[in-house]
């Protein structure tokens, strides 16, 4: 073996590196058990490339060497912990519920205390079994510094049931992942009443994503279990089931005075309950409480009628600063601009993935509709990576936008217009566009004419 004033970071590393991520691979491109261990080894000796790691992940194969390196994985894992890798995920690509290694690392994993974050992923047929997650049960309540789990099952069934003891009880746990596998296999299991009323009694999460809930049921239970969370600020729900009651449930969540979801994604509903969630999701955004900041819809079936017509519930959000609406089948902005609805804080609309960006026939009315719509959202300042690099007309509005368009428009509400800002926008401006010359020259003169009332 090397010693260590030999060792690189490609020794360190069997698969791939990012900045402050490593993927080790047990398994797949690396079978020799001998070679796994031994850079298994050199990865605990070397504590301070450790400390430098946020995101680590053991990738393990069905058709790894488990059994021969478990020993070291195991210690590498708490090794890992002990170094404050804030985020380490367990990635069975065939988790088998069978082999007694495969739960000797996530119980290892599980009951080492100074983990914060903690992801374990069976990814085809076989379910994550009880054992697992009572391991995952035990973690959530005597370790105080885990913070997030995130998990996938196969299938659920009642054995969701055993982290509601967990959900109670933690005092810690802020974010929480859940999703689910194939719908055929889950269609006929009953929501688990034991999971819903730890949700219900718990007073700790900040964040939920549930991913493929597999019915309407499901749905509305899940929704009906946080009505009165007094913590949650995130919500996802996708890939996932709708139908009147569960769609009701949302709504009663989003007007309650308890609620404080600031980002909510809807994305991706079930292809068969999609029209059920778009007819009313406009009515359940009128009647929120306003607390929503971030809205998620992509792969939501918006063609232009449907997005106009849910832009009146948007467009009535107060706090709405980002929406996201990629992989839609949007044409065009201009049925947005006729309603004459405007969401005033606005600053992000994702439109990637659009037929707006497509029909090479209508780049004018589409480029028009653009114009017009940034116009009339003053603080809009992002349209989705695709406008990465726009037409400089449009690329102007976007620049005078995000360096202080607004404090030149009457309905810029609480907004000072005292000369003393306006060192500290200019010099703003100066820095924001300092790379590209000539749009900073152009936004510092439409500044200059917007203070002299001329813009």
């Amino acid at each position: 073996m090397m010693n260590d004033t030999t060792i690189t970071t490609a020794d360190l590393l069997p698969l791939r590196k990012h900045a402050t991520s490593l993927f080790f691979d047990i398994g797949g491109h690396f079978q020799d058990p001998i070679a796994i261990s031994q850079k298994l080894r050199l990865l605990q000796r070397h504590s301070t490339y450790l400390a430098t790691l946020d995101n680590v992940a053991f990738m393990i194969w069905p058709d790894g060497p488990i059994s021969q390196v478990v020993q070291d994985l195991i210690e590498t894992i708490v090794c890992c912990s002990n170094q404050g890798c804030s985020f380490v995920r367990l990635i069975f690509h065939e988790y088998d519920v069978s082999d007694r290694n495969h739960l000797a690392v996530v119980q290892a994993a599980c009951h080492h205390r100074l983990f914060r974050m903690l992801a374990v992923y069976s990814i085809v047929n076989d379910p994550v079994n009880e054992l697992t997650l009572n391991a995952l049960k035990d973690a959530i309540i005597l370790n105080q510094d885990l913070k997030a789990i995130n998990l996938f099952l196969e299938v659920p069934g009642t054995s969701l049931d055993i982290l509601g003891e967990g959900l109670r009880k933690t005092k810690s746990l802020e974010t929480l992942s859940i999703g689910f596998g194939r719908q055929e296999l889950n269609q006929h299991c009953p929501p688990p009443l034991g999971f819903l009323q730890g949700l219900k009694d718990n007073h700790t999460l900040q964040s939920l994503s549930l991913r493929s809930l597999p019915t309407e049921a499901w749905t509305k239970e899940m929704l009906q279990a946080l009505l009165d969370n007094p913590t949650l600020e995130t919500l996802s729900v996708t890939h996932s089931s709708w139908g009147i009651s569960s769609v009701a449930a949302l709504g009663s969540l989003l007007a309650s005075s308890h609620c404080r979801i600031a980002a909510l994604t809807l994305s991706d509903p079930r292809v068969a309950s999609r029209q059920v969630l778009l007819d009313n999701l406009g009515d359940i955004l009128k009647k929120s409480n306003q607390s929503i900041q971030s809205l998620g819809l992509r792969y939501f079936g918006l063609d232009d009628v449907a997005f106009s017509t849910l832009w009146t519930g948007l467009s009535a959000l107060k706090q709405l600063v980002s929406l996201d609406v990629e992989d839609n089948e949007i044409t065009s902005l201009h049925l947005l601009l006729k309603s004459r609805k405007v969401a005033r804080r606005l600053k992000r609309l994702n439109i990637d993935d659009n037929p707006i960006l497509e029909l090479e026939a209508s780049q004018k009315e589409m480029a028009s509709g653009l114009f017009q719509f940034l116009k009339a959202h003053t603080q809009l300042q992002s349209l989705g990576h695709s406008f990465a690099k726009p037409q400089p007309k449009l690329q102007h509005l976007l620049d005078r936008n995000a360096n202080g368009r607004i404090l030149f428009c009457n309905h810029a509400d609480d907004m000072v217009h005292s000369l003393s800002i306006w060192p500290r926008v200019l010099e703003r401006t100066n820095n924001n566009l300092q790379e590209h010359p000539v749009r900073q020259a152009s936004v510092v003169y439409d500044l200059i004419r917007g203070l002299s009332g001329s813009l």
